[in-house]
């Protein structure tokens, strides 16, 4: 279910859904429904990062393709961190512990890394808007 979620993230997000290459409408995907679907996945993984060890690496691998689908990665990285501390989260307390260390340890530099090396690829292009 979370693949399918990242999925359905990477396509919204997508150059060609913006384009409307392959039947796409050619405009961006309202940013509400972005905002919903990488809430989802955020409040997934919390459940699923014990037997999802791979997470952040396929997160970052399938949203790391251009600047809108880094700046879903953000929002997405914003949530998990969020919902750590969130007391609406139905979750036992050592699953949230377990949760923020595993976030701690395979986020913190494989993501941030990531999006700044694209980033710094994007930089000409960014500089000629």
């Amino acid at each position: 279910m979370c693949r399918n979620l990242i999925n359905v993230i990477t396509h919204y997000s997508s150059t060609a859904f913006r384009a409307g290459e392959g039947g796409a409408p050619g405009r961006p995907a309202p940013r509400f429904i972005l905002n919903i679907l990488c809430t989802a996945l955020a409040y997934l993984t919390i459940h699923t990062h014990i037997i999802w060890p791979s997470l952040i690496s396929d997160i970052t691998s399938a949203l790391s393709n251009d600047l809108e689908q880094a700046f879903c990665l953000l929002r997405i990285i914003k949530y998990m961190a969020e919902d750590c501390d969130n007391d609406n989260i139905v979750a036992d307390d050592s699953v949230k512990q377990s949760y923020y260390s595993f976030l701690d340890v395979h986020a913190r530099e494989h993501i941030f890394r990531n999006i700044f090396n694209q980033w710094a690829l994007n930089i000409p292009t960014l500089q000629g808007n």
